[in-house]
């Protein structure tokens, strides 16, 4: 006899999930905003711990968004969230 499992989430909405709740499970703001200074300081940009704490919960890609407007820096956001390794 054989049995088919079904995955109750698929790859993404699983990654998505961990994604949402990690912040909650464990603290990773401090390792973000590492992740984020050390992309940005070669750009010449940078954000107070203080800004950066009040934009928790955005999308990374919107905080891109801020820091080229904010900055007029000289790339697009999406080469600032390729730069971004957490």
């Amino acid at each position: 006899m054989t049995f088919r499992t079904r995955s109750l989430f698929d790859e993404e909405q699983l990654k998505s999930e961990v994604q949402h709740y990690a912040g909650t499970l464990a603290d990773t703001m401090p390792a973000h905003y590492q992740a984020w200074m050390a992309t940005l300081t070669p750009l010449g940009a940078t954000f107070t711990e203080e800004q950066f704490y009040a934009m928790g919960g955005w999308p990374t890609q919107r905080v891109a968004e801020w820091v080229v407007r904010e900055h007029r820096v000289a790339v697009t956001a999406d080469v600032i969230t390729d730069g971004i390794r957490f």
